[in-house]
């Protein structure tokens, strides 16, 4: 699921890891290729540096509206 201005914050604990990237596309396919990842926000460029900026969280928090991101919940599937 994506949503176009949602950042779905959490604590700086909760993150797996964040990088500069030029596309949320970039950060959804991080988060798709990475076991711990749950979820992800991609913040806009020139908000957090000059490039756009990927956070990968191991948690999917309550979303909050946010014009200056992207954010995602990665698609698992449960095995119980």
């Amino acid at each position: 699921m994506i949503a176009a201005f949602p950042d779905h914050a959490t604590t700086s604990r909760r993150v797996t890891k964040n990088f500069e990237t030029d596309s949320w596309e970039n950060c959804e396919s991080t988060c798709a290729a990475e076991q711990l990842c749950s979820s992800w926000t991609y913040v806009r460029p020139g908000v957090k540096g000059p490039l756009g900026r990927c956070w990968l969280k191991d948690v999917v928090a309550h979303p909050i509206e946010n014009q200056n991101t992207v954010a995602g919940v990665k698609f698992k599937i449960r095995m119980d």
